[in-house]
């Protein structure tokens, strides 16, 4: 058995003895007026695909602002509180599940009129995760037995169903091809794999602690789980292995935990929220690197409220979330860390000896100007004929392959999920 890294942070310490700790920009806060804050709760928070809009549920239906000032641009009046909430892939609609029903309902992201509800079993107490190709993943729990279903946003129809006897799952998550699934339990995470109308368990994710939430990394390959006492772990899925684990040692205690995690767009970072789930008190939100646990930035002390939400932007530039207590959204600027290209308004002026070091090389560096053609935007179909995507090939190693799509945001497909038409198309491009 091969003994896995544990890599161990301190949080909170670093953040209130270390002196010039690194840190985040809160650049806005976005106020739903009129909105009673909970002592115990925070609206989850949703960013647009194209990233300009931001989306809140609250008590009297779904507020939506602009991300770049901030603005209100949309109220979405009616029906009880959605305890989720999603974008379809085109950016055009809003849904989410309503509290205590088996019921989804929805609306038009760009005037705030209701586009319908629509019924998936009748089993309540949903948990939904849902990937950027508008697959969704189920949990839904009867009192008896616990549902895991594969939902097609898009054409609105159940694509498959799993039923589980002896698990009660807290929480859910779906990788980005739609084919992975993970589950939070009791004492352990189930990792489901979706074939077709079929769902089979792969393999049971056991150590100890219990998960609270899961997450998979952008590519598909780790899945990043947090657990009560404030411990993170890092799985290696093409391994089976846990790849490593980080915490706050200091407030390993049965009244802190993490609430919230999310990967960075890039997959290079993860950001983790939480604090006391008692008193509302010893908020922390901070950035850790995903593969080494290692404390990036934290903005814990400017916050008032334990966090219970995050969500960065698909640029990866910005971070929002929700705290318990108050009715706002906070942005954070997070371009440096979350792996987001940099934009400098001033170029550095080259130094005489660089200038010279470039003019003597610059002869012997040349290279040839490719003939491959640019890659222009094409609709990608799933081996099932199910799904489609508009994407760029940005390129392809193996059996991985790397889609832009309009919005800038960069996914990874496994080639045998794609049609025949799409692998000849691919073949193509290698001889090129």
């Amino acid at each position: 058995m091969v003994r896995t890294s544990i890599v161990s942070i301190s949080l909170i310490t670093l953040v209130s003895t270390a002196a010039g700790q690194p840190t985040c920009k809160l650049t806005r806060s976005l106020t739903i007026s009129g909105a009673r804050p909970f002592s115990h709760a925070a609206p989850t928070i949703t960013y647009s695909p194209d990233g300009k809009k931001i989306a809140v549920p609250w008590t009297k239906g779904v507020y939506i602002f602009k991300s770049r000032n901030g603005k209100p641009e949309t109220f979405c009046k009616g029906g009880p509180r959605a305890t989720q909430l999603f974008y379809q892939p085109d950016g055009k609609s809003i849904f989410g599940p309503l509290l205590n029903q088996p019921r989804i309902v929805g609306w038009k992201s760009s005037d705030g009129v209701p586009s319908g509800v629509t019924r998936i079993g009748w089993q309540p107490h949903w948990h939904l995760a849902m990937n950027a190709a508008g697959v969704i993943a189920i949990a839904a729990n009867d009192g008896l037995v616990t549902h895991i279903k594969v939902w097609d946003s898009k054409s609105q129809k159940l694509k498959c169903e799993k039923k589980f006897q002896d698990e009660n799952f807290d929480s859910i998550s779906i990788d980005s091809t739609g084919k992975r699934i993970a589950a939070c339990t009791t004492d352990h995470v189930v990792l489901a794999r979706v074939n077709g109308n079929e769902i089979t368990v792969e393999k049971t994710l056991r150590t100890r602690g219990t998960p609270i939430k899961s997450a998979f990394s952008p590519d598909g390959k780790f899945l990043a789980t947090i657990y009560y006492h404030d411990i993170v772990k890092i799985w290696d899925l093409e391994a089976g292995k846990l790849l490593t684990e980080f915490s706050d040692k200091q407030f390993r205690s049965d009244d802190r935990s993490y609430n919230a995690m999310a990967f960075s767009p890039d997959g290079k970072t993860i950001a983790l929220g939480g604090g006391a789930r008692v008193d509302n008190k010893d908020p922390f939100l901070a950035l850790v690197d995903a593969k080494s646990g290692k404390l990036l930035a934290s903005m814990s002390s400017q916050l008032k409220g334990v966090v219970h939400h995050l969500d960065f932007s698909p640029d990866g530039k910005q971070l929002a979330t929700t705290s318990a207590g108050e009715v706002v959204v906070h942005l954070w600027d997070v371009s440096k860390f979350s792996g987001a290209p940099q934009k400098s308004d001033k170029k550095s002026k080259p130094s005489p000896q660089d200038s010279a070091k470039k003019s003597s090389t610059a002869s012997s560096n040349k290279k040839p100007k490719s003939s491959r053609p640019k890659e222009v935007e094409r609709v990608w179909t799933s081996a099932n004929g199910e799904f489609t995507l508009k994407a760029r090939l940005l390129d392809q190693k193996g059996e991985k392959v790397r889609l832009r799509k309009p919005n800038g945001k960069v996914i990874t497909v496994n080639k045998p999920d794609l049609s025949k038409a799409d692998q000849q198309y691919l073949e193509t491009r290698k001889k090129r």
